[in-house]
Order: C-alpha cells, then sequence, then structure tokens
C-alpha cells in the first residue's frame, strides 16, 4: 500500500469521521447551566430620559425614549 493510496483512504474517510463525532456529541453530551443570570441595570447607558417627576416621596415618575 503505497502513502498515496493512504491519504486517499483517510480523505475518504474523514467526512464520515465528522458526522459521527457530531452525532455522538449530540445524543451523548448533554448541556448543563451553569452559575445565575445577570440581573438588568435599573438605568443604563442606552436610556434616553425626557423628563422626571417626583409626585411623593419613594415614588419617581419617568418619560423616555420606551414610553
Amino acid at each position: 500500500m503505497t502513502v498515496r493510496t493512504v491519504w486517499r483512504v483517510l480523505a475518504a474517510a474523514m467526512p464520515f469521521v465528522v458526522v459521527g463525532g457530531l452525532l455522538y456529541a449530540g445524543i451523548f453530551i448533554k448541556p448543563a447551566a451553569v452559575g445565575s443570570s445577570l440581573a438588568p441595570p435599573v438605568l443604563a447607558p442606552r436610556d434616553a430620559f425626557y423628563g422626571l417627576a417626583v409626585p411623593a416621596d419613594g415614588v419617581i415618575w419617568a418619560v423616555g425614549r420606551g414610553g
């Protein structure tokens, strides 16, 4: 068996190896959630506020781009 024949066999088998590896990963590897999600900040730099009002203690009304 020549080197050229060995390379041809390996090149022909490569798609089957890739598909087999992906199939194995899809069937046997199960992802799990690790950690906790981040809470979004109350005020972000992308917020555009046009007006604020304080009708009572501890209450703030804001009018902005999102309504």
